[in-house]
């Protein structure tokens, strides 16, 4: 009974994404009862702590509540739609909790980190087939747009954030084989621990190429900087930025160079300002103008395909816009300012609990989890201001359970025992002595 939450966790991830990314009505039915299930079974296990992570809980069940707030108090334009964001929202904050409470269970890392492997081999094995066979369907069942490397999401660039999530797993795991091959006498000891996390995080930017996500692409390569940044400023090492950066060229470099020509011949060959005066970006302007309208409590969440029609101008007629391809703008949109600063408010705090359990934890386990939720939020912020990701179901998950386990670890000072100087500094070995406290463990 106490490994149900986590198979049940694992078994959600797993499958997420292979009902379209869960976008259909049906799966999301799935999704839903899925959570609520895993949360019941958290619930009869143990008792729910959350401590100073009670924020982040309170700002989705916020959103949640605004929703349906909109939707009562007659400020949504579509509130059957406002309910079903509220009732997303919600789902969200429960995973949260639930996925929190299961990280700090033993073993529950390593399950969760296959778990979202198997996902991502599936959906690589999936695409590659798919594309070879009929690249216009999902399922035998024809799907939109151009025929590109999309796994099971109906969106290539959906596919795309999923694994720049995953690009930031296998950069955590590569911290922490990094951190424990230095015990290992021998070189071909230390490379046995490296070359795993290494080649997942190279085969999933070579998945990145393929996909042909400009915006991918870009977030990717942004992102790389702050993740350098974040892992070298800690230790005062600067010299290791050049070090890092050099590694994620060549690294960049060896994929480019092994892949198919038109992958990156998409992504690079249109001009920026031709990218830039698309029809995605022209929907910013009205947008704004829409949210000018409404600008404290927006007009529902959920009604942007409903509101845009407002202020549509005569060159984007020829489409119905259901997204922003803006996920903030969006929701500064249908949820107005209150909407935008409960989710800012529940980001700060995640964030900063990040920061704390990775730069002052003691188990390297644990500060690994919470380095991947940070470098995950760069790249997938830097996305989701083009593009509509984090609207998939799948992606959703993966990113919450992904933030609630690195939330989950504790700091040096709720487990009694000094900080560690940097994190690169090797944690007390048992049977020692921590300066403040007894000596810990190492995970």
């Amino acid at each position: 009974m106490r490994h149900l939450p986590l198979a049940l966790l694992a078994a959600l991830i797993l499958w997420a994404p292979i009902p379209f990314g869960s976008v259909t009505p049906w799966g999301v039915v799935v999704l839903i009862a899925g959570v609520s299930l895993v949360t019941l079974s958290v619930a009869a296990t143990g008792k729910v702590a959350l401590g100073d992570r009670r924020g982040v809980v309170l700002g989705l069940a916020g959103l949640g509540a605004l929703g349906f707030g909109q939707a009562a108090a007659g400020l949504s334009l579509a509130p059957v739609l406002s309910r079903q964001a509220a009732v997303g929202w919600w789902t969200l904050a429960l995973l949260f909790v639930a996925a929190m409470q299961i990280a700090g269970r033993p073993r529950a890392r390593p399950v969760l980190l296959v778990a979202v492997l198997t996902a991502t081999a599936f959906q690589v094995v999936y695409g590659g087939r798919q594309l070879v066979r009929d690249p216009y369907s999902i399922w035998g069942r024809a799907a939109g747009g151009p025929g590109r490397f999309r796994g099971t999401l109906v969106n290539s660039d959906h596919l795309a954030v999923w694994l720049e999530v995953v690009m930031a797993i296998c950069l955590a795991w590569t911290w922490w084989a990094w951190r424990r091959s230095r015990r290992e006498p021998r070189f071909v000891y230390r490379l046995a621990w490296l070359a795993p996390p290494i080649a997942c995080w190279l085969g999933s930017a070579r998945a990145v190429v393929a996909t042909g996500s400009r915006a991918a692409l870009a977030a990717v390569v942004l992102g790389a900087v702050f993740q350098v940044a974040l892992l070298v400023a800690p230790s005062g090492r600067w010299w290791m930025s050049a070090a890092l950066l050099g590694a994620v060229f060549v690294g960049g470099v060896a994929v480019v160079a092994r892949g198919p020509a038109p992958d990156l011949g998409r992504q690079l060959s249109r001009p920026l300002h031709e990218v830039v005066a698309s029809e995605r970006f022209a929907v910013w302007g009205p947008s704004f103008e829409l949210w000018r309208g409404a600008p404290l409590l927006g007009t529902g969440l959920g009604t942007f395909e409903e509101a845009f029609p407002r202020v549509q101008p005569p060159e984007l007629q020829r489409n119905r816009w259901g997204r922003a391809h803006n996920d903030p703008l969006e929701l500064l949109v249908t949820g107005g300012l209150v909407g935008v600063g409960l989710l800012a408010w529940a980001l700060w705090i995640l964030a900063r609990r990040l920061w704390a359990v990775y730069r002052s934890g003691t188990l390297p386990a644990a500060r690994a989890a919470a380095l991947a939720g940070l470098a995950a939020l760069a790249p997938v912020t830097l996305h989701e201001g083009v593009d509509f990701g984090l609207t998939v179901p799948a992606n959703a998950v993966l990113l919450t359970v992904l933030l609630a386990v690195g939330a989950a670890g504790p700091t040096a000072a709720e487990r009694g025992a000094a900080p560690l100087r940097s994190p690169y500094g090797r944690p007390p070995r048992p049977g020692s002595r921590a300066r403040g406290g007894a000596a810990q463990p190492v995970r």
